[in-house]
């Protein structure tokens, strides 16, 4: 145990710092011709190991190189951390001036990994004024901070990455035509681009030091394999989004209905769950592998707007050319003011059914999102009634007629 504590402390301790003093160790010897008999239980190894270490850790050298490494820290964040806030200020003035978003993106972007450079480039200079010769399995203080710029160098790639997919998404694909396209792809793109990055960053760490990358591969493998049979529902969640984004059988934006009558916009396919936004701007998430089995009613498929009716009933006695001509009149008008219906599409007024107390008509008319339907059939009734008060047609009661026959005794 002895000698491990002295090999521990040369690797990590100059030489120096344990030969100097040497009042501390005419205290040492005092303390273990003493302290021996009194704890005779523990052991003298066990004393002399932990007087060792204490002598070559807590004495006056090492607590002011502590505190001079503490104060070259402080000093050099704040330093390196007022540095990148006035570059980050100049950078966001010009880029005001520029039309494109993706230099603010970028500029946002590279903000958290200047501040992590920061944290290691004041650990390395506390460092290298205090304990130069410092080595950790092997490696001196300049390829430790090799090491820790290859994690960093991981970190800043993700974070530009991300940010030029969020610009593309924003500025490239509306103009090509592809920002639907794009809203499904990107959020599972993102997260398996910024997990190879992360892991590639990691087998040059750990290649870096040393570590043999074949056997942990292997190793990972078979762990992989236990892996997947725990966590079979999370993977099938996994597939079964990628298949909604391959197959397509919705989209972002599309108005779908689900087998339980549950209608909602898709807002985002993920990696896991697919989101739905309902008409109540609640959110309902189901997990992919569920909704992949649903039967789903896609009011955006095949496109082109949907026609939707409007019923209407008018008495036996009415007029039915001018029952016809008033409600023509009036669809056509609301069709033209409303915003959400299809202008292209003309209304068409038809008599669907002979009932049991009234004509019943029914005016069809196209939207162009599957919730226009209902402030428009909203504004079409209301200017059918005033219409029909206008023209002196009538919207029968229910009505039903009973006749009584009387027979003889």
């Amino acid at each position: 145990m002895l000698f491990y504590s002295e090999a521990l402390l040369q690797g990590f301790l100059p030489q120096r710092y344990s030969e100097k003093h040497t009042r501390w160790h005419g205290i040492k010897n005092t303390f273990l011709k003493n302290g021996v008999k009194t704890f005779s239980m523990i052991g003298e190894d066990a004393i002399r190991e932990a007087w060792e270490v204490f002598n070559n850790y807590v004495n006056p050298t090492t607590l002011g190189s502590a505190a001079i490494a503490s104060a070259l820290f402080v000093v050099s964040y704040v330093v390196l951390n007022v540095t990148i806030m006035a570059f980050s200020t100049v950078a966001k003035k010009l880029t005001t001036k520029t039309r494109t978003e993706m230099d603010d993106l970028l500029i946002n972007a590279l903000q958290q990994p200047l501040r992590a450079v920061a944290v290691v480039l004041s650990a390395y200079i506390a460092l290298s004024v205090t304990v130069p010769f410092i080595t950790v399995m092997g490696k001196s203080l300049e390829e430790l901070l090799l090491s820790a710029f290859i994690l960093l160098a991981g970190f800043t790639l993700v974070r530009v990455i991300d940010a030029l997919i969020i610009w593309y998404g924003r500025e490239i694909a509306p103009s090509v035509g592809k920002e639907r396209r794009t809203k499904e792809l990107f959020p599972i793109v993102r997260k398996i681009i910024g997990i190879a990055i992360y892991v590639a960053a990691l087998i040059i760490f750990l290649d870096f030091f040393g570590v043999q990358i074949a056997p942990l591969v292997a190793g990972l493998g078979i762990a992989g394999l236990a892996v997947a049979l725990a966590l079979q529902d999370t993977l099938a969640n996994f597939f079964a989004g990628v298949y909604i984004l391959a197959d397509k059988p919705v989209r972002i934006g599309d108005y779908i209905k689900l087998e339980d009558g549950t209608e909602g916009y898709v807002e985002e396919v993920g990696w896991r769950s697919t989101r739905i936004r309902l008409i109540t701007q609640n959110a309902l998430i189901i997990p992919n592998s569920a909704f992949a089995q649903q039967k789903i009613v896609n009011y955006n498929i095949p496109g082109g707007g949907f026609v939707v009716s409007v019923p209407v009933s008018v008495a036996y006695d009415s007029d039915l050319e001018k029952v016809e001509k008033v409600l023509g009149k009036v669809s056509e008008e609301v069709i033209t003011n409303m915003p959400g219906a299809v202008k292209t599409f003309k209304p068409i007024v038809r008599l669907t059914n002979l009932g049991g107390y009234a004509l019943e008509y029914k005016i069809f008319f196209q939207v162009e999102r599957f919730t226009d339907q209902w402030p428009i059939a909203h504004k079409m009734r209301k200017e059918i009634i005033k219409a029909f008060r206008k023209n002196d047609i009538s919207i029968p009661f229910p009505t039903q007629v009973v006749e009584v026959k009387k027979y003889g005794a």
